[in-house]
């Protein structure tokens, strides 16, 4: 093959903005100002029940000057796909969105090309899938993390699914070692065909020195509020402080970015005070410029099931310089 084309299959990808967006859109830049062809398949309207999404149209704008963004339309069934997904009937909350490209895909592919995919959700690998079955097209799988579950009942042919489309790529990619790991043991894959790459951060971001000379210790925390992350425990801790020596936390300042969603309201919003701020979700950018007035950027996971996992943020903050307080 001699095209030099990438096609990027994502559900999460910009003008979505999180960190899997983020990522996938950094490593899609890169590959651009390599010389690759890039085009990428993503979603046009996500919606769900408990799920929510964010927007950076900063993002996407930047983006959409160095390759193609096909944008797919689903039919929108509200919460009936996390019902459906609960119930064990189909393999992924996002469902529609496979079908919905599965329709569409014979306008999207125009030449000969590599299927990239990343995964979660599912429903990216059974699309990755039926454009290799369909088009006979290389397939490489990454792997950001490996945070989907089947439901109980349905786990043995939905695992049969997971593994078929999994041993039929041509390379994998991964996150971190200890993902590679788990899906060379658990598939009894070659490990010389696993390769991991690391989240990173864009390097394109300017670092500029902070200001010191505000006595008062800023610590931050942007990203995804769920149980999985609980990043409550920064609030709890400011007010264990609060409540014996206020004289110190009123030198904290605490700033959170995020959704406001069920967590939000069920863990955050109630145990906000003194000097916690929580502001909504902004676009990449603008938060980039706020690190360079941070001290301490704050990182967490709820359990030790999520130990093979690197949160972006982390990476964001080692390229930005700033000291990090992880909960773990």
């Amino acid at each position: 093959m001699h095209n030099k084309k990438i096609y990027f299959v994502s559900f999460y990808f910009p003008p979505m903005g999180r960190g899997g967006s983020i990522v996938l859109s950094n490593f899609a830049r890169g590959l651009a100002k390599m010389g690759w062809d890039i085009e990428a398949i993503t979603i046009e309207n996500p919606h769900g029940f408990r799920v929510s999404f964010n927007y950076d149209y900063n993002l996407y704008d930047e983006l959409k000057s160095k390759l193609k963004i096909h944008q797919i339309n689903t039919f929108n069934w509200w919460g009936l796909g996390e019902a459906l997904y609960l119930g064990g009937i189909i393999p992924c909350p996002f469902y529609n969105w496979y079908k919905s490209v599965e329709n569409k895909i014979d306008h999207i592919i125009n030449q000969d090309g590599i299927i990239y995919a990343t995964c979660p959700p599912f429903s990216n690998l059974l699309i990755a899938n039926m454009i290799k079955e369909k088009f006979k097209f290389p397939l490489i799988i990454d792997f950001r993390d490996i945070n989907y579950t089947f439901d109980p009942f349905q786990r043995s042919r939905f695992k049969k699914i997971e593994k078929k489309i999994i041993l039929n790529a041509h390379k994998i990619t991964v996150a971190t070692d200890s993902i590679g790991k788990h899906l060379e043991k658990q598939f009894r894959l070659d490990g010389n065909n696993i390769f991991t790459i690391y989240n990173g951060y864009n390097k394109s971001s300017e670092h500029k020195l902070r200001n010191d000379t505000n006595k008062s210790l800023k610590i931050i925390y942007a990203g995804t509020l769920t149980k999985l992350q609980r990043p409550d425990i920064l609030i709890k801790a400011y007010k264990e402080i609060l409540d014996k020596s206020s004289n110190i936390a009123e030198n904290i300042n605490i700033e959170f970015y995020g959704p406001k969603n069920y967590y939000y309201r069920k863990e955050i919003s109630k145990n906000i005070e003194g000097n916690v701020m929580f502001n909504e979700y902004i676009a990449h950018d603008q938060l980039m410029n706020r690190l360079f007035e941070i001290d301490i950027g704050f990182s967490c996971l709820s359990s030790e099931k999520f130990a093979y996992a690197t949160p972006t943020k982390v990476f964001e903050y080692i390229g930005n310089e700033i000291p990090i307080l992880g909960a773990f």
